[in-house]
């Protein structure tokens, strides 16, 4: 599928495309891909723009990209200084340069999840996560008001996305940081989630652990007793 999309689609200089999770430890399936909201994805092959093209519209892996050697004389390479999040750090200065990415809605790897995946463990450094956010929206902002433009909706679904796992986890301090740096930005229905979490906590926590719980891939750990 690939090779025909870049064919047709010369200009495209990188391209993705989605992957099935499981448990590494037992080879269940905990996150099956399907596509969910169609419409943005142009001739069934490219997204104009990388910066919106974020979950539920793409959902690109580091296994199943292509990108064309040239591009890295622009953006550079990993970020090896970083611990973790490399990859989606390096994306992110390609989407600055190339905004257009190849596509398609075909599962192309299976990815498996260990237990010890800081992906799903519940210990994660909001600090941390929230400076590599200015780092990045910094890096925009040297390049112009409309690239800065161009990068806000994909630094908001970081943020927005951090905010849906503080409130999960009950994690105030981090709660209130987002809030603090970010409520002009945030949707209204996230603005007010964390408001009326750090207004009346004990009223909300419980939807929030209810959410947790209810989580397709954190139940299916549990049931291979693995957490």
């Amino acid at each position: 599928m690939r090779t025909k999309v870049l064919r047709k689609h010369s200009m495209l200089k990188w391209y993705g495309a989605p992957v099935n999770q499981y448990i590494h430890e037992t080879g269940t399936l905990i996150a099956e891909y399907r596509e969910k909201i169609p419409g943005i994805l142009i001739e069934n092959a490219y997204f104009k723009d990388y910066m919106v093209a974020f979950p539920p519209y793409a959902h690109f892996a580091p296994s199943t990209m292509v990108i064309h050697k040239s591009v890295f004389d622009t953006s550079g390479m990993f970020d090896t200084s970083k611990s973790n999040g490399e990859d989606l750090d390096l994306f992110f200065r390609i989407g600055l340069h190339f905004s257009e990415v190849g596509y398609c809605h075909t599962v192309a790897a299976n990815k498996y999840e260990r237990n010890t995946s800081i992906t799903y463990t519940s210990q994660r450094d909001y600090k941390r996560s929230l400076a590599s956010y200015r780092e990045r929206e910094e890096l925009a902002e040297s390049l112009g008001e409309d690239v800065r433009r161009r990068a806000e909706p994909r630094i908001m679904y970081w943020v927005t996305r951090r905010l849906k796992s503080s409130l999960s986890r009950g994690d105030t301090s981090a709660v209130r940081e987002i809030y603090a740096g970010y409520k002009h930005r945030l949707s209204p229905r996230w603005r007010w989630a964390a408001r009326l979490y750090l207004a009346l906590p004990w009223a909300v926590r419980p939807a929030f652990a209810v959410r947790n719980i209810l989580s397709a891939k954190k139940r299916a750990f549990r049931a291979t007793g693995i957490r």
